[in-house]
Order: C-alpha cells, then structure tokens, then sequence
C-alpha cells in the first residue's frame, strides 16, 4: 500500500514539475539569456536568498552527516554554524 502511494506521489510531483516548467517557459519574452539573468529584474531579497539556498542544499546535508558519522557531532555542525556566520 504505502509503495504504491510514493510511487504515485513521485509521478504526480514530476508531472506537476513539468507543468510548472512548461508554462514558465511560455511566459518567458525574449531569448534563453533574458532567462538566465531574470530579465535583469530579480531583486536583492530574492537574489540573496537563492545564493544561500545553494549553500544549504542537499550537498551540504548529505556533507554534514558524513562528517558527523565520520568525526563526531560537532564536526557535522561545523558547515552550517560556519555558514550562519557568513551569511548574518
């Protein structure tokens, strides 16, 4: 039961993606470097925003967990207090 309602979880989210990205790509004016800078109109908010979305992906998850298997707690939490440093 529980296979067969991630299974059709994860088609239902890839289609929905795909929809997203399909209208987004309708809704772009111009060529695929307007895309690429956001029509030059991203604000800082956002645009900062995305710069640390970057750092705290799954790499960096994955990346603390190996390290605090690896070392020991404080060597996992090392990355994401250096990086609250950084950022704030």
């Amino acid at each position: 039961m529980t296979d067969s309602i991630f299974f059709w979880g994860i088609v239902c989210f890839l289609f929905v993606t795909l929809a997203i990205g399909a209208w987004a790509a309708k809704q772009i004016k111009g060529d695929s470097v307007n895309y690429l800078v956001a029509g030059r109109g991203l604000i800082l908010p956002i645009a900062a925003a995305t710069l640390m979305a970057q750092s705290i992906d799954s790499n960096a998850t994955l990346g603390n967990t190996d390290l605090a298997a690896e070392y020991g707690f404080w060597a996992g939490a090392s990355l994401p207090l250096g990086l609250h440093y950084v950022f704030f």
